[in-house]
């Protein structure tokens, strides 16, 4: 067998997938949580962003529309977000793939 094996240890794939869909949504930003491994960062040539904290993730994701990785092991680490919606979009390798977006605001009676 001359094929390759796919190497699921990086995320050369995971970017790819992220860069195709950004092709077709709106721009998001790639954000890793709570870690951004080294090839994270090569393949995206340094545009993947990196939250280390469920605050400033929270926060981040409350803002607009964005892509989130997280290790598959990981999920259950990331915090409640009532305020966000997760789409998943890929399981690659070790990591998971979400597109996320805020909850469109509920219309309260006197406000617009």
């Amino acid at each position: 067998n001359l094929r390759q094996a796919q190497d699921w240890h990086t995320n050369k794939h995971l970017v790819a997938h992220y860069d195709a869909s950004a092709k077709t949504h709106p721009p998001a930003a790639l954000i890793f949580y709570p870690v951004r491994p080294y090839s994270a960062a090569f393949y995206s040539q340094g545009r993947a962003l990196h939250f280390r904290t469920p605050e400033v993730l929270m926060q981040r994701l409350s803002e607009g529309p964005a892509y989130l990785s997280i290790k598959t092991a990981d999920l259950s680490q990331l915090p409640a977000m009532p305020q966000v919606r997760m789409q998943l979009q890929a399981e690659l390798g070790e990591f998971s793939l979400f597109l996320s977006a805020p909850e469109p605001a509920a219309n309260t009676p006197g406000k617009p």
